[in-house]
C-alpha cells in the first residue's frame, strides 16, 4: 500500500489476529522492510533480523528462525525482516524461507515495503491474495490504481485476488460503493 508503515501494520497486525482468532490455525506475520529505522510491530522483538540469516534455510537448525520469532499477544507469531533487496536475495533466500515457514504454517501474512523492488515483487507472485491499504485521498487512490495495474501485468496476477482496503480519510474522495466500484471495479 501507499500508507504510512503504522496504518499498514495495523492493518496486517488485525488481520493476523482475526485469522488466528477465527480458524485456530497456525499464523505468522513477516513484517519485510528495507530500512532498521522503520517501526517495528509493538510487542515484539525491537530489531529486526537480516533476511540473509535465513540463507539455506533448509539445512539449518530451527533455533536461528525460533530465535527471531516474537509471539504476538493475539495468539500468532511474528519475524521482523530487514532487507537489502537484491535480486538473489529474493529467489535465494526469502522464497526457501516461506515454502520452509509453509510446512509449520497455516497463514503466512507479508506486510511489504512500499518500494515495487524485486524483492516484493517475487513476494507477490508467491501470494494467494494481495491486500492493498490505502486511503480516499484521490492522489493516493490513482497512484494505487496505477500500481495494481503493474502488478496485475507484471506478474499476470488475477484481478480478483487482489482487495483494496479503503481507509476513510479526513477531507478524502466521497466513499460511496458506487465511487468504489468504478475506481476499483471489484476489488
Amino acid at each position: 500500500g501507499n500508507q504510512p508503515k503504522p496504518t499498514r501494520l495495523f492493518f496486517s497486525l488485525n488481520l493476523a489476529a482475526t485469522l488466528f482468532e477465527e480458524t485456530h490455525q497456525k499464523t505468522i506475520l513477516l513484517d519485510m522492510a528495507f530500512s532498521d529505522s522503520e517501526p517495528t510491530l509493538s510487542g515484539t522483538r525491537t530489531s529486526r533480523a537480516p533476511l540473509t540469516a535465513f540463507q539455506d534455510i533448509e539445512n539449518r537448525s530451527q533455533q536461528s528462525l525460533t530465535e527471531a520469532m516474537s509471539h504476538y499477544h493475539a495468539g500468532f507469531d511474528v519475524l521482523n525482516l530487514l532487507s537489502k533487496s537484491g535480486p538473489q536475495e529474493a529467489e535465494e533466500v526469502l522464497i526457501p524461507l516461506l515454502n520452509h515457514l509453509s510446512v509449520e504454517y497455516r497463514f503466512i501474512l507479508l506486510d511489504l515495503p512500499t518500494e515495487m523492488e524485486e524483492l516484493v515483487l517475487k513476494a507477490l507472485s508467491q501470494s494467494d491474495h494481495i491486500f492493498f491499504i490505502t486511503d480516499s485521498h484521490l492522489n493516493n487512490i490513482t497512484e494505487s490504481q496505477e500500481t495494481m495495474s503493474d502488478i496485475e501485468k507484471t506478474l499476470a496476477f488475477p484481478e480478483e485476488k487482489i482487495l483494496v482496503v479503503i481507509q476513510e480519510a479526513l477531507f478524502g474522495a466521497h466513499g460511496s460503493a458506487a465511487f468504489r466500484a468504478k475506481m476499483f471495479g471489484k476489488k
